[in-house]
């Protein structure tokens, strides 16, 4: 075709990969190459992008500080924290600077301010009215890192009366960010606890407890979104429980394949496991994904591994754990049954107590890792396990013995600077006193327990920033 053809929006839109070229707008590229649209903008078109010329001894003598008002970067200090608990009204921080190899101190958010401290667990399971040893291991992940900023769940409230609140710390100043609002279904009455928080989807997402007894399978709950950098709180969907249901309220979440999933708990302990999901910002409201899920199936943990959802479950009634899965085209199926004797050098336990079962679950280095805690029906002997997945079989990597100050239930879990650290809930020993571990792996098969740098026992928030 003959004649002239002029294009002032060339590139201006940048490059789709996910259009069809019948789908493709004008000023979109298919494919390109460091371009750029032209900045003179004179008849509109593309550049090469222009690079950097060298700075070195050619052009500059002595040290350089810094060059185009851009400031080299400064050394910074890595702070992991962690929860420190001593009862309801009095919880802390560790605090270490190097992975737990020497002793921590007991300051972190709280020495910006003296009452940013992490929230109790108390806080969930005495108000649950169901606050047995055995439970402990069920108290939540309330705290999550995003963008080298920690926020978690704090203390500084009272169950009923005040709203629960999240803190932001950035490593040295702490802010009060944001407060629960009140549940319309719960009356007068202030939410309990926040129970988890993950950061997914460039935000936070969290579950509340908002009243109710776990006996009397009467608790309210919901799911919020949390704007980091305003505090602004987005209640997603509907409150729990849902209409049909009357119990069954959210526990963990995950972001996987493009929604926001949640399992719940209550209902009884032979209830019905419900699995929901939400679009949060497209859909209305949660979709029940599966009607017939199994019942004793409180699901304490969430993963994406290759490519499926994995569900760590508790057994409420005092049979064998179980950890389900979800794959990509709706079939949900058991990928694995805990045994009382897994063989070789595992400790062999007596018997399941009530609400044995998962933990955290955690992917690391190509493997899944799930954290595995039964205090038997007596209440005599505490096992711990952790179980490993390499995308086609599972085994057991970790085994104290029976009691073992490492037998203890694991509730957070934290990657950082090639090492993997598992936090313990406020677990007693036979004693009846509460005891706290932290443990940590750079390969998933050698673990090392730096319990001995702590200070108190662990409450459920674990994070890092670099200050």
């Amino acid at each position: 075709m003959p004649g002239r053809f002029t294009a002032y929006n060339v590139g201006k839109m940048g490059v789709s990969i996910d259009k069809t070229e019948i789908d493709r707008t004008d000023g979109e590229l298919s494919k390109a190459q460091n371009a750029i649209r032209d900045p003179l903008g004179v008849d509109g078109g593309l550049r090469k992008r222009p690079g950097l010329t060298k700075v070195n001894a050619s052009v500059a003598a002595g040290a350089i500080q810094g060059t185009a008002a851009i400031p080299l970067t400064k050394p910074t200090t890595r702070k992991i924290v962690a929860g420190r608990y001593v009862s309801d009204t009095d919880t802390g921080w560790n605090t270490t600077t190097d992975g737990f190899a020497t002793s921590v101190t007991t300051g972190g958010p709280s020495d910006y301010d003296g009452s940013a401290e992490p929230r109790a667990s108390d806080k969930v399971w005495t108000n649950l009215a169901n606050s047995s040893n055995r439970q402990y291991q069920f108290v939540g992940n309330a705290g999550v890192t995003y963008r080298n900023r920690f926020y978690y769940a704090g203390n500084d409230y009272t169950v009923g009366t005040t709203a629960p609140t999240i803190h932001v710390w950035d490593g040295t100043r702490d802010v009060l960010l944001a407060r629960i609002p009140n549940n319309p279904d719960t009356g007068a009455s202030q939410a309990s606890a926040i129970l988890n928080m993950i950061a997914a989807n460039g935000s936070i997402y969290l579950t509340t407890y908002d009243g109710g007894s776990y006996a009397g399978n009467t608790v309210k709950a919901r799911v919020f979104q949390l704007l980091p950098e305003t505090g602004q709180l987005i209640q997603i969907g509907s409150r729990f429980p849902i209409t049909p249901e009357t119990a069954r309220v959210p526990y963990n979440l995950i972001w996987w394949n493009g929604r926001l999933w949640t399992r719940t708990y209550t209902g009884g302990v032979t209830a019905t496991v419900r699995t929901y999901a939400i679009r949060p910002g497209l859909d209305l409201d949660w979709t029940m994904d599966n009607l017939t899920g199994g019942g004793g199936r409180t699901t304490a943990c969430l993963a994406s591994f290759q490519g499926e959802l994995y569900m760590g479950c508790l057994n409420d009634s005092g049979g064998a754990a179980l950890i389900e899965k979800r794959s990509t085209t709706g079939t949900y199926s058991t990928s694995y049954t805990t045994l009382l004797n897994e063989g070789g050098s595992v400790p062999t336990m007596s018997d399941f107590g009530a609400y044995n079962g998962m933990g955290v679950m955690s992917v690391f280095k190509d493997n899944l890792y799930a954290t595995y805690f039964n205090l038997n029906a007596a209440a005599t002997n505490r096992y711990g396990r952790i179980y490993q997945y390499n995308g086609s079989s599972w085994s057991v990597v970790f085994y104290p013995a029976a009691n073992a100050a490492t037998a203890v239930p694991f509730v957070a879990s934290l990657i950082h600077n090639n090492t993997l650290y598992l936090l313990s809930a406020p677990a007693y020993n036979g004693a009846g006193t509460l005891i706290n571990v932290i443990l940590s792996t750079t390969d998933g098969a050698t673990w090392s327990d730096v319990s001995s740098a702590l200070d108190n026992s662990s409450c459920s928030a674990l994070g890092v920033v670099t200050s």
